[in-house]
Formats: structure tokens, C-alpha cells, sequence
């Protein structure tokens, strides 16, 4: 079985939050949090504080937005919970800023890994 992941990207006002409500989110605090698909508890990683840190201060600006995402593997049966919301995305404009945002994530872990 495929495994869960768990990474951040730079946001934009319009997806993503600001860092200091990701640092001081209770749900972000414990050892693990609950994928919203299929309700498996995923393990948080120890440097998770560090690494959101890290990407704002490269960021800039006062309290620059961050995406959390939770990677879910295909090869899981997904049961969504009620309180998620999984839309996909058609906006030509979303996609790329997604995808260029991905990149800066990509390129963040790799830069920050050496």
C-alpha cells in the first residue's frame, strides 16, 4: 500500500494561509493528523515547525500564505469525510500558479535538504 505525505508550498492570498496560523494550529501540534479522504492518521513530520519557518522567512514579507497539503496515495480506497471538499481544478491561471508553486516547493525541499 501506497503512503500518505505531507508537504508545504508557497500559498497565494487566495490558497494557502497565513505561516503563523499554520504554527499555531492545534491540529498541527500533535505527532500525527487524520487524512480528510479516507480518515487514516498520518504521521506529522518532527521538522514540520522548522521547515514552515524556513519557508516563510524565504518568502518574505510580514506573514506570507502557505499551502498544507496531505498527499493521499492512489491505491487507498478514498471514504471522504463530511467536512471535506475536494473540487478539482479546471482554471487554466490555478493550474499553473499550482504547478509553479509545486516547483517552488520542489525546489525549496531540495535546497533546504543539502
Amino acid at each position: 500500500m501506497g503512503s500518505h505525505s505531507i508537504s508545504i508550498l508557497p500559498g497565494t492570498a487566495q490558497a494557502g494561509v497565513p505561516a503563523s496560523q499554520l504554527l499555531n494550529d492545534p491540529r498541527l501540534k500533535g505527532p500525527q493528523i487524520k487524512c480528510p479522504l479516507c480518515q487514516t492518521m498520518v504521521d506529522i513530520p518532527q521538522t514540520l515547525e522548522q521547515d514552515i519557518k524556513a519557508l516563510a522567512a524565504q518568502l518574505g514579507g510580514e506573514d506570507p500564505p502557505i499551502l498544507f497539503s496531505i498527499r493521499h496515495p492512489a491505491n487507498v480506497p478514498e471514504v471522504m469525510s463530511p467536512t471535506a471538499v475536494r473540487r478539482k481544478v479546471t482554471d487554466p491561471a490555478r493550474i499553473a500558479h499550482l504547478k509553479e508553486a509545486w516547483q517552488k516547493g520542489k525546489e525549496f525541499k531540495n535546497n533546504s535538504s543539502k
